[in-house]
């Protein structure tokens, strides 16, 4: 799962990329509020562990 294949999951997860941060330090925006519901949530973690396990 690559980070477009997140946004196929209706899951809006943008990089800061270079220059707004340093080079080699990219990184994503997560951005959370109480309208989200417990399973949002945990089919982002979800998402987001999945992504790890396969950059790792």
């Amino acid at each position: 799962m690559r980070l477009a294949a997140l946004l196929e999951q209706g899951l809006w997860v943008p990089a800061i990329r270079p220059p707004t941060v340093p080079l080699h330090t990219a990184r994503l925006r997560l951005t959370l509020s109480a309208a989200h519901t417990t399973q949002q949530v945990a089919q982002l973690i979800v998402a987001l562990n999945t992504l790890n396990m396969e950059l790792t």
